[in-house]
């Protein structure tokens, strides 16, 4: 089995008999999109714009 280390959250990691590294879920979530800044907000919508932009153009131009 496995033994976690409750006294400290930094090492929370627990390495199974198959030699697997175990973290748990809440650690394990990540690619978190932090748009708390307007220019942030701007470019990432911007980019997704231009891709469907991009996509309808190619699809009307033949290109696809």
């Amino acid at each position: 089995m496995t033994q976690k280390n409750a006294d400290d959250p930094i090492k929370s990691k627990s390495h199974s008999d198959d030699g697997a590294t175990e973290i748990e879920g809440q650690k394990a979530r990540g690619g978190e999109i932090i748009l708390n800044k307007p220019w942030r907000r701007i470019v990432f919508f911007g980019g997704l714009i231009a891709m469907v932009l991009f996509i309808i153009v190619a699809t009307i131009m033949g290109y696809s």
